[in-house]
């Protein structure tokens, strides 16, 4: 679950009528899976009964932006979370917020389900320090993750909250579009998962290899044209993947197993990171900024 900083949505008095947090708050509230929390919806009431004019924004855009987050309340869980408010505390200094939201903040994550990750969805330069302390058990119940910008996703929240349930391949199948939400998987890239992983190892390794073609693929291919660079890059992320031979490519009938049918357009998912040198395939491409997985497999015919 991700919801919102107050940071984002109680100015400072100084603030108050700056256009320019309020537009920052508006390409927030544009994302549908943003929560708010109690406290800070209850603050946001009070200041909208006092609200001064905004120079540049008219009251139904104000009424516009903070009207998509009123209807999307945080649930509130029973019994309530811990947090470590000292830790906490020590890491937030507002920016353009009120001095009082770091307090609101603590509420909030207090009242959110015990057992669900969080997401924070924040401006980053009000965290100059961390959210919690490592050494300390208390802070476990932090967000595990900050969204800095409105195009940030939860993913890796989500890859924290599934390491700690009791989970398989069909629990990561389950949950692909949450875990993985900038992999586009090809129909039946599923069915041969099971295959992909030699006995005894963990699904955790599996979860890293899509992991990162979600976190970093885009950037590898944008940023780097040559194929080795484009090893190496991921090599430095842990995952070894590489083209398939000049052989292989002489090889219809292998060519043709990795094509692939995504959104009614055929694709070849050459690309394949190596979950042991021997077994265990990702095939992927990465076509027009889109990262599209065909399959996951034992190994495909060379």
């Amino acid at each position: 679950m991700s919801i919102l900083d107050p940071e984002l949505v109680i100015p400072s008095e100084r603030n108050v009528s700056s256009l320019e947090f309020w537009r920052r708050l508006d390409a927030w509230t544009a994302r549908r899976d943003q929560y708010i929390g109690l406290q800070t919806l209850e603050a946001l009431g009070e200041l909208l009964g006092s609200m001064p004019a905004i120079n540049g924004l008219p009251k139904h855009d104000l009424y516009r932006i903070t009207g998509r987050i009123v209807s999307r309340p945080a649930p509130i869980s029973d019994p309530a979370r811990a947090i470590c408010e000292p830790h906490f505390a020590a890491g937030y200094s507002p920016f353009w917020g009120h001095p009082d939201n770091v307090a609101r903040l603590a509420l909030d994550i207090g009242s959110a389900d015990a057992t669900a990750e969080l997401a924070l969805a924040t401006d980053l330069r009000a965290w100059p320090g961390k959210l919690s302390d490592p050494a300390c058990s208390a802070c476990a119940t932090a967000p595990s993750q900050l969204l800095g910008t409105p195009s940030d996703d939860p993913s890796l929240a989500w890859r924290a909250w599934l390491s700690r349930q009791s989970w398989g391949l069909p629990e990561m199948e389950a949950h692909a579009e949450k875990l993985f939400p900038r992999v586009h998987f090809a129909t039946g890239a599923w069915t041969r998962a099971a295959d992909a992983l030699p006995r005894g190892m963990s699904p955790a390794v599996l979860l890293h290899h899509i992991g990162v073609l979600n976190d970093h693929a885009q950037r590898i291919w944008r940023d780097h044209v040559d194929t080795r660079m484009r090893e190496q890059q991921l090599g430095s992320l842990g995952i070894e993947a590489s083209l398939d031979s000049p052989s292989t490519h002489k090889n219809k009938a292998a060519m043709d197993e990795r094509k692939f049918v995504v959104d009614g357009v055929t694709v070849t998912c050459e690309w394949h990171t190596k979950i042991t040198p021997t077994e265990g395939r990702v095939h992927f491409t990465v076509q027009e900024g889109r990262v599209i997985v065909g399959t996951i497999v034992d190994h495909l015919t060379t």
